[in-house]
């Protein structure tokens, strides 16, 4: 019995669906700042690296459909504490981005929640720093 155009196209959309999902599911947050429970696509770096500013951290970073709004209040609620600065606030970004959303800093550590002007999702950083 052989497949349908139709048929086969959705299979195939469904297997990649699926795989993205046990993908996502399998990346493990190493930062220990707390996992948006709506992340869709994650990325977490298996080393430590330098940035702009001198700081040697990992990366993990992640994007959800939430809304920047109810994303901002989950972390404050989850990072309670936490120093809170815009997003833009620092050289990191600088203002090459028109970029709205918080930084929370914890020590060494921090999250940057945010939304570019064209921008359809709202995307999480975390940064684990060494001190």
């Amino acid at each position: 019995m052989s497949m349908s155009r139709w048929q086969l196209t959705v299979c195939t959309l469904l297997l990649a669906a699926s795989a993205a999902m046990v993908h996502a599911a399998s990346v493990v947050n190493t930062t220990g700042l707390p996992d948006y429970p709506g992340a869709r696509t994650i990325v977490m770096d298996n080393v430590y690296r330098g940035d702009a500013l001198g700081r040697t951290c990992i990366h993990y970073a992640s994007e959800t459909p939430d809304e920047l709004g109810r994303v901002e209040a989950w972390y404050r609620d989850h990072m309670a504490g936490a120093r809170e600065t815009p997003v833009n606030s620092d050289n990191m970004y600088g203002h090459w981005f028109a970029m709205k959303g918080i930084k929370l800093e914890r020590g060494h550590d921090f999250a940057n929640v945010y939304r570019t002007a064209r921008q359809k999702s709202t995307s999480v950083e975390l940064f684990k720093c060494k001190g």
